[in-house]
């Protein structure tokens, strides 16, 4: 019996993929879940989602103050991010399973450096199973691919198609991805598929993960990212469904998720020749060339039955989510029996969501350049590092009454490989200051309160704690900086406050 814990890896809210179906999945079974957050998020610091799931959106403040208050359970870290494994026995974990999902070159090192802290481990493609026995042999491996949310997707089959603005109704064929605009995406072959069809529509839907956007051709329409609730309606507009991905190491190693949920909408599927999707054959078409590609949709465009597209979402429901939590429960029984049995209590998670909320400030900021050292660069991005230095305020007071505790939060961001190990020095001040006439020779002094890391951090949002430091409603400002050889970048500062 015991608690899951997914640590902070992808937004909840943000492209529902593996991670949040495994996690409904186990709440649905009767398991307490603790999803937290990538970054931390206003709103109550523990949101409960359904029964039994909750989301966590501010990792630092229920790490110190909430998480010591769920005791005597056991508790299960479930991992998809190598760099995660290294803070399971901050989560205090019993036991962690390192889902595999990607062969992404840079998680090798984290992957190397942890993969012993992982009890057991589970793979979604065969090359990642045989990665992992070459790394870990002695360590418990089993595949368990990709699903679909099989009653959401199989409503495309019967909605009534609708044109997802801003798209205009046409009378050619509609050809769609769904899926991120990511750099593994072949545009020159979506261009090729444009160029054949040119009274077609091609509908791409899914965020932008790469610097240039898919602007290749009139009938080519970017949708940008989508909610998961519009995807049936979407894909009911769809005749045929591609995957037009380039193959790389890390496509040869990817089972796709929209592979099971175009078929489940019933949609016949065009996919380059990527190792796992062939293993789907014949309910999915694979095309060993960019010519074979645009026949094999014309040939889809002209043959596909409704007959035929209830056989494809039949076959998906053979791979729902649910299918595949069968498997993880059967692997939970053989090598964590003492977990399998979900009977824990959700009422301490339940009064914490109704106990803390956070509520934030943005701050203005303005970055100083010993270089050019009486120069005033307030319109500049906030930067630190080299010759960089970056100070920050809040116009805004604020009354210390029902406040809990605060926080200086943001995000950082930098090029060179080893930047999260950035030394930051945190400094405080009460000196008032205009960002527009401040230059790095007439800067305040500081008083330094804290050095930290973002490797130091539950989640990829650096947290300072300044309580002790804010009096009556007056905010101090900050003074960033760091001696690092490289410049790092600053984002979303501001002051969060979490009160009753």
């Amino acid at each position: 019996m015991g608690i899951v814990i997914y640590p902070p890896t992808i937004d909840w809210s943000y492209m529902r993929q593996r991670p949040q179906h495994l996690m409904s999945m186990f709440a649905n079974h009767g398991f307490p879940v603790l999803y937290f957050n990538k970054k931390n998020h206003k709103g109550p610091v523990v949101e409960r989602i359904v029964d039994r799931l909750y989301v966590i959106n501010n990792a630092e403040f229920f790490m110190k103050h909430l998480f010591p208050q769920i005791k005597g359970e056991k508790k299960l870290y479930w991992t998809s991010w190598s760099k995660m494994l290294s803070k399971a026995d901050l989560f205090q974990a019993d036991a962690v399973v390192y889902d595999c999902v990607d062969d992404f070159p840079d998680w090798e090192q984290d992957e190397q450096r942890w993969i012993n802290r992982a009890d057991m481990i589970v793979c979604t493609a065969e090359t990642l199973k045989e990665k992992m026995e070459k790394l870990v042999p002695h360590k418990p491996i089993h595949i368990i691919r990709n699903g679909c949310d099989w009653n959401h997707f199989s409503r495309a089959l019967s909605m009534k198609m609708v044109y997802p603005s801003p798209v205009l109704q046409t009378p050619g064929s509609k050809i769609g991805y769904v899926g991120a605009w990511a750099p593994w995406v072949d545009e020159n072959l979506l261009q090729t598929v444009a160029a054949s069809f040119p009274q077609s529509q091609i509908i791409v839907v899914g965020p932008q993960l790469r610097a240039d956007a898919p602007n290749l051709a009139p009938n080519v329409h970017y949708l940008g990212y989508r909610d998961y609730g519009e995807l049936p309606a979407i894909l009911s507009y769809m005749d045929v469904c591609i995957i037009p991905f380039r193959l790389n190491r890390i496509t040869e190693s990817t089972n796709p998720v929209k592979v099971y949920e175009y078929l489940a909408a019933g949609k016949p599927v065009i996919s380059t020749n990527l190792p796992e999707v062939r293993k789907l054959q014949p309910y999915v078409n694979i095309a060993e060339s960019d010519q074979e590609f645009v026949e094999l949709i014309r040939t889809s465009l002209q043959t596909t039955t409704m007959e035929k597209r209830h056989e494809y979402s039949a076959y998906a429901k053979e791979h729902s989510w649910k299918q595949r939590f069968s498997q993880i429960t059967a692997m939970l029984n053989t090598h964590y029996p003492e977990f399998i049995s979900p009977s824990v209590s959700t009422r301490t998670l339940d009064v914490m969501t109704k106990s803390f909320r956070a509520y934030s400030v943005a701050l203005n900021h303005c970055t100083v350049n010993s270089y050019y050292a009486d120069s005033n660069f307030a319109k500049d991005p906030a930067l630190i590092g080299q010759v960089y230095e970056c100070f920050f305020k809040s116009e805004t007071g604020v009354s210390r009454r029902s406040i809990e505790r605060v926080f200086l939060e943001f995000e950082v961001a930098g090029n060179h490989p080893n930047w999260m190990e950035a030394e930051i020095q945190i400094g405080l001040f009460n000196q008032s200051w205009d960002r527009h006439l401040l230059t790095f020779h007439n800067r305040p002094q500081s008083t330094i309160i804290a050095l930290c890391r973002q490797t130091d951090s539950v989640n990829e949002t650096v947290t300072v704690d300044i309580t002790s430091f804010v009096t009556s409603s007056i905010l101090p400002s900050i003074h960033l900086s760091t001696s690092y050889f490289q410049i790092i970048g600053i984002h979303d500062a501001r002051l969060t406050f979490i009160g009753k």
